[in-house]
């Protein structure tokens, strides 16, 4: 089983696939109403146990996959203090996950897996809503990708956060698992 899991502060996407790269399930781990951060560390620790546990208690992840959030953000556009706090949850899942799986977890730098995913099709052009296209580009993948709307017709949040997880996962099985990482860095 490979496990990818895109961190944020908010909602925490979880992608679990099978060791040959095809899709198991997704999951999201909202802790939006959540302010304390040790309180977020023990939900997502909380949440991450029951989706392991659900899978199958016998069921070990081999690979885990997490997007490398701190290098993603241009200086300047995020604040010092959210990157700080991004970071910090970031290291915390990170050990967290390995503490729950018995797997060091393998961080994917968001260039990486971007590069990975056009090569499977998901093309972002310059000043392309990278959200909606990702989330657009998995249901086409995933044809039982659980999709919900707004009362206004707009994708619930955490749609995106299960998308992105998805194709950290995806871009975890080709680069690891399967050894085909050419132009991806």
């Amino acid at each position: 089983m490979i496990l990818g899991l895109d961190v944020s502060t908010s909602i925490t996407g979880v992608c679990v696939l099978d060791v040959d790269g095809s899709f198991i399930s997704v999951h999201y781990i909202d802790m939006r109403k959540i302010k304390d951060f040790i309180e977020k560390c023990r939900e997502f620790n909380k949440c991450l146990f029951e989706i392991l546990h659900d899978i199958g208690p016998q069921v070990c992840p081999k690979h885990v996959f997490i997007e490398d959030k701190l290098s993603g953000f241009s200086a300047g556009k995020t604040m010092q203090q959210t990157l700080m706090k991004l970071a910090s949850f970031n290291g915390v899942v990170t050990w967290m996950s390995y503490q729950l799986t018995g797997v060091k977890p393998q961080h994917i730098h968001p260039s990486t897996c971007k590069a990975l995913m056009k090569r499977e099709g998901l093309f972002i052009p310059k000043g392309g809503d990278k959200k909606r296209l990702t989330l657009d580009f998995v249901r086409k993948e995933i044809k039982d990708f659980p999709y919900v709307e707004t009362k206004y017709g707009n994708p619930q949040a955490y749609c995106y956060d299960m998308a992105d997880s998805y194709t950290v996962a995806k871009s975890g099985f080709i680069k690891f698992v399967k050894g085909d990482n050419k132009d991806a860095e």
